[in-house]
């Protein structure tokens, strides 16, 4: 059984151990403005932007980031600046995700799973294993099972806890419908800060 050309290159680019990764999947998908093919490499600092209703998947050594539908975003060698859209993470390495005011960055000891998406001038994160600091203004460590708000049009640029469990995709349903993220239980409401989870 031939293995798939993006799992090959993907182990050439172990042995090379440059800040390069190969794309995987999703018709219609675009880097630099050009269609991608399965098996592409991809170097620093390309824009992937994916069409509506597809998906596609980027991998380099100890790391795949999925690359939500209708998103946009810029490789950086061990770090992704999200544009648009959304971007899954499953990490070994830390590798970390800025869009707009803030950075998503898991601790590099532990493997992390987890999810940024942007939607106007706020930013969800939420963890679904390991922990995560997101620093914007301030900064705060979530856990597995948490999401959060970041709310990069504010001056102050508030960081709100948004519930144990509860998807970003839920937050944003509620953001697009112009539904305030006041009806979220207030016990889950809080600007907490690493010290008092």
């Amino acid at each position: 059984m031939a293995l798939p050309a993006c799992v090959v290159l993907l182990s050439m680019v172990a042995v090379c151990a440059a800040p390069e990764a190969v794309f995987c999947g999703g018709a219609g998908t675009t880097i630099d403005g050009v269609p991608a093919l399965s098996g592409t490499r991809v170097f620093v600092p390309s824009v992937l932007r994916t069409p509506k209703g597809q998906f596609s998947e980027l991998l380099l050594p100890g790391n795949s980031i999925r690359l939500l539908e209708d998103s946009g975003s810029r490789y950086l060698g061990n770090r992704m600046e999200l544009l648009t859209g959304g971007v899954t993470l499953n990490t070994k390495t830390g590798f970390s995700v800025e869009s707009g005011c803030m950075t998503a960055t898991p601790d590099s000891k532990d493997a992390a799973h987890y999810t940024v998406q942007v939607l106007q001038k706020t930013v969800y994160v939420s963890v679904l294993e390991g922990e995560i600091a997101v620093r914007s203004q301030k900064s705060v460590r979530v856990k597995a099972g948490r999401t959060v708000a970041v709310f990069c049009g504010l001056p102050k640029q508030e960081i709100v806890f948004a519930g144990n469990n509860l998807p970003a995709k839920v937050i944003m349903g509620a953001a697009a419908a112009a539904t305030p993220l006041a009806l979220l239980p207030k016990s889950d409401m809080s600007a907490e800060g690493p010290s008092r989870q």
